[in-house]
């Protein structure tokens, strides 16, 4: 059985689930909270909440 298609398979899934998971750690690790994406006017393209709203328990 050759396991080298199963290999670079896994390397190329496995891959970009650690950088996520890496992604995931600075940000908290950063308390970052909320992402957003402007325009050059200023106007909110998109907006993603991370973490819990302010005052939340």
């Amino acid at each position: 059985m050759d396991f080298s298609t199963f290999a670079i398979t896994l390397v190329v899934v496995a891959l970009p689930v650690v950088g996520l998971f890496a992604l995931g750690a600075w940000l908290a690790d950063r308390r970052v909270g909320r992402i957003r994406v402007v325009d050059r006017q200023g106007r909110t393209l998109a907006e993603v909440a991370l973490g819990r709203a302010p005052g939340a328990n």
